[in-house]
């Protein structure tokens, strides 16, 4: 090769090398009615070791709807009935997904070169190694309770607050976080449980062997998302 391309080639192929990929995010658990949006804008009925690319929309719809994603690093996410959930993005660098209406449960692996972020209406979260819990409102109040590790959180003003363990934060749209002090969390509300190591290896291994959507061939004609947000998933 003349060393003029390869010199022309250098700064694609640096590119290349250093871009970091990780396997999809999979459907662990299905119950009732859930549904998927791919990227095209399709709509499906979603199923078990289903991949969940980045640009895709599930729905949990209320009130039965429940789901689970597993990732890659063994972090988890379990998502309750009346639930619009996305996938922003997914790569060797983290983690950013979007909670526009419903509840979301996450227990997040410790892992010190990676980021995951939970992005909703009137707050960002983001964490390192955390089980934690928001839900978000039809006017996207959210309430964040963490249960255990390190969480910051930042309204859409810019205000920030570092979250500790056993302590709740709520961020409303136009009036961002709530007050200075945050509030204990109430005695009803759940910690997440361990994750299912072995659910988790098996799911991302049947859907890195599948290496596609396991999806019907043709879309359904589904109503719009969840009318309201739900209950904790069990």
């Amino acid at each position: 090769m003349p060393k003029c391309l390869k010199t022309a080639l250098l700064p694609l192929l640096l590119l290349c090398a250093c871009s970091k990929k990780a396997a999809p995010p999979v459907l662990l658990e299905v119950s009732n009615d859930v549904r998927w949006q791919d990227p095209d804008g399709l709509t499906h009925r979603a199923s078990v070791g289903l991949l969940l690319p980045e640009g895709g929309r599930l729905t949990t719809h209320y009130p039965e709807g429940k789901a689970a994603v597993g990732f890659s690093d063994k972090s988890r996410v379990d998502l309750g009935p009346g639930t619009v959930f996305e996938v922003r993005r997914h790569d060797g660098d983290g983690t950013e997904l979007l909670l526009s209406l419903g509840l979301l449960k996450a227990e997040v692996q410790k892992l010190a070169s990676r980021r995951f972020v939970v992005h909703t209406p009137s707050a960002v979260c983001s964490v390192r190694g955390t089980r934690f819990r928001v839900a978000v409102d039809k006017a996207g109040r959210s309430t964040v309770d963490l249960f255990s590790g390190a969480l910051a959180l930042e309204d859409r003003r810019g205000k920030r607050k570092a979250v500790d363990s056993g302590q709740r934060f709520i961020s409303e749209i136009d009036k961002g976080i709530i007050g200075d002090e945050p509030m204990p969390i109430p005695p009803e509300v759940t910690e997440y449980p361990l994750v299912p190591e072995d659910l988790i290896r098996k799911a991302v291994r049947e859907g890195r062997k599948a290496g596609k959507l396991e999806i019907p061939k043709e879309p359904l004609d589904l109503p719009d998302p969840a009318q309201e947000p739900g209950k904790d998933p069990d």
